[in-house]
């Protein structure tokens, strides 16, 4: 008996809407399972950035490309720091922001969340996992496109509130509410898929074709004085990352949030 790829198709999109919807609350559910790596004891006073990114540097192997992934934003959070050997390894340290001691290091894929992640991206197959996705997403487009074709007619009513559900016409009311519901359905997904495509098309990207290895470069940085300099241009700024340059004499990029004035 020739195999239902109707069901197989089903499968896979059930596999990546279950995962994607897991993967949405992905911090949330990493902080609940492994708070002991988030959570410090306030001692006294920060250790300036450097010292830190110098601990960091020391508890890995090489010399990775090494970021800061998430500073600390109350008192009795961690340091997380992320070093990229390459697109499918990457180790995250846990560092005590007062004592600079390393509390603990973990693959990108030693735990669940981050399990997730990759199987939602690669199907835990790397370039040619992330490659089939990126294809059933294109097909997926273009199931999409066929069904705003068949509700061309009915879209623009749809989406403007004009088409009513007729209650009381029982011949009426189940295939004017399916068609109301499809047409919001293909919009929502049309978004998902379009936004999944230009994600995984970087997924793919950083796999596809001979990459090297992704090193910290050679340059001494002063994080602590850029961090100065970025609070003094931006009244309020909060730093959430800091990203060293790629390239030698390239910039540091700090990302963060502003105080409502």
């Amino acid at each position: 008996m020739a195999p239902d790829h109707r069901i197989n198709s089903r499968g896979f999109l059930l596999l990546l809407s279950f995962t994607g919807s897991l993967l949405v609350f992905s911090d949330e559910i990493d902080h609940a399972l492994n708070k002991r790596y988030f959570h410090v004891d306030p001692q006294g006073q920060r250790q300036s950035l450097n010292a830190l990114y110098a601990a960091g540097t020391k508890a890995l192997p090489g010399n990775p490309y090494l970021t800061f992934q998430r500073m600390p934003q109350a008192a009795d959070e961690a340091l997380v720091m992320r070093a990229e050997y390459s697109a499918e390894n990457k180790v995250y340290v846990y560092v005590n922001p007062y004592t600079a001691e390393v509390l603990h290091t973990r693959g990108n894929k030693d735990y669940f969340t981050g399990f997730l992640l990759y199987l939602h991206f690669t199907l835990m197959s790397g370039r040619n996992g992330s490659i089939i996705i990126l294809f059933m997403a294109a097909v997926m487009l273009i199931a999409i496109a066929t069904g705003l074709y068949v509700y061309r007619k009915h879209l623009l009513k749809v989406l403007t509130f004009r088409d009513k559900i007729e209650w009381k016409l029982r011949r009426r009311r189940w295939r004017n509410l399916h068609r109301i519901v499809g047409v919001w359905s293909l919009v929502f997904n049309l978004l998902i898929v379009i936004t999944g495509i230009l994600i995984q098309w970087k997924v793919v990207g950083a796999r596809v074709g001979k990459k090297a290895p992704s090193v910290a470069i050679e340059q001494s940085i002063d994080y602590d004085a850029l961090a100065v300099k970025a609070k003094a241009e931006i009244p309020g700024y909060t730093i959430m990352a800091i990203r060293p340059p790629r390239v030698a004499g390239g910039p540091s990029c700090f990302s963060g949030t502003r105080a409502n004035r």
